[in-house]
């Protein structure tokens, strides 16, 4: 049986993540590490960014 409660948007799950492991590392590369409070908040900038330029929901953006 699919469990739904366990399906849920990706700025949901950021900001759960955040709030529950904010300190913990989200993301690693060679060059830097980012926590997951530092994630939501970049993520949060990008997305008010995106909408300030009018995009909507299932627009397609390029992000170099």
């Amino acid at each position: 049986m699919l469990r739904t409660e366990l399906i849920r948007p990706v700025p949901q799950l950021l900001k759960a993540h955040a709030a529950r492991f904010w300190a913990k590392t989200a993301y690693r590369d060679a060059v830097r590490s980012v926590t997951h409070a530092e994630l939501e908040e970049r993520t949060g900038r990008l997305a008010g960014h995106l909408a300030g330029l009018r995009l909507q929901p299932g627009d397609r953006a390029a992000i170099p």
